[in-house]
């Protein structure tokens, strides 16, 4: 059974719940609104999987190899301008779901919460644009995607690097694994929705109006 201090050293990634055969593993918020495992110890059965994939406590071993390096933006300025880091996502997604695949990002509902969603079309890309500083709910993603792979699809991840290495630990073995293009980018850290639910309210509280969209990093002056 996964036991590490959650608290501190968790990710709040969430596949070990996605992995875990019993479904006894569920993500709750701590006391600062980060995600952590809580687990029905009466249901496990010590069957490790969710340390096998957790990427605290299973690291890869890194092998470093000269790699090239490329920089890139879009060069339709229209397209620039509804992304953030030069739009390159959108171009990647835009290849993908051409080719019939789905494509996995994070996307405020309706109640200003980021969780992860799919899309197969490029009119419903909108919500999965621009970057997002915050924990985003990956419960049951991971899940969702292995489905997806096993029927054929080709499919895109956008997350953080400790989100993307549970997926790949997660879905390591499946023949379709190919089919699988993950994205990451530099992270240093993420706030939890918590945090920025109290934000959100101290500033609707402080103007006198209701929030409904938000974005971290605008283009205007």
């Amino acid at each position: 059974m996964i036991d590490f201090n959650f608290d501190n050293d968790c990710c709040g990634c969430s596949v070990c719940a996605d992995v875990c055969p019993k479904a006894c593993i569920k993500l709750t918020e701590n006391i600062y609104g980060f995600l952590i495992p809580s687990i029905d110890k009466a249901s496990c059965i010590n069957c490790r999987l969710c340390e096998k994939v957790c990427p605290v406590l299973s690291p890869d071993k890194r092998v470093y190899k000269e790699k090239c390096v490329y920089s890139a933006i879009s060069i339709d300025n229209n397209i620039r301008e509804k992304g953030s880091s030069g739009s390159v996502f959108y171009q990647l997604a835009h290849y993908v779901l051409s080719q019939g695949g789905i494509v996995y990002g994070a996307a405020f509902d309706e109640n200003m919460i980021l969780r992860h969603v799919s899309i197969d079309k490029l009119s419903d890309i909108k919500p999965l644009l621009k970057s997002k500083y915050l924990q985003s709910n990956c419960a049951g993603v991971y899940k969702s995607i292995k489905n997806q792979l096993q029927a054929g699809r080709i499919i895109m991840f956008v997350g953080t690097p400790c989100q993307c290495n549970g997926l790949y630990k997660y879905l390591k073995g499946n023949k379709n694994i190919k089919n699988l293009v993950l994205i990451d980018f530099i992270c240093h850290g993420v706030p939890s929705q918590q945090l920025f639910n109290k934000a959100l309210k101290k500033w609707e509280t402080n103007h006198k109006y209701k929030i409904d969209s938000f974005e971290f990093r605008i283009k205007s002056n």
